[in-house]
């Protein structure tokens, strides 16, 4: 049986390296959970914006956020005194997960 799956969006924006600290995180991710990605990292033309959604297992969704909140602490403290106005932000979407 297919676990039912949970849609997130993932979104980091005001940092100059903002693909490369949602890769870092999707790929820490991957590494604990099966998970799909429906939509793949995209940036804005400035780089300084990036967002993905995943799929995780619904069992699952509430240890993605845990782990969310613990690598923003993680990330602002490398990077918010250089950029003050980085932003991290997970969001549920309604999203169909195959």
């Amino acid at each position: 049986m297919t676990p039912k799956l949970f849609a997130i969006r993932l979104r980091v924006s005001g940092l100059s390296a903002a693909n490369q600290v949602l890769k870092q995180f999707i790929c820490a991710l991957q590494e604990r959970v099966t998970m799909q990605t429906i939509e793949d990292i995209h940036t804005t033309a400035s780089a300084q914006e990036a967002e993905a959604v995943v799929c995780v297992p619904f069992s699952y969704k509430e240890q993605v956020r845990i782990d969310w909140n613990i690598f923003i602490a993680e990330t602002e403290e490398r990077y918010l005194s250089d950029f003050p106005q980085m932003q991290m932000d997970l969001e549920s979407v309604v999203r169909l997960c195959s």
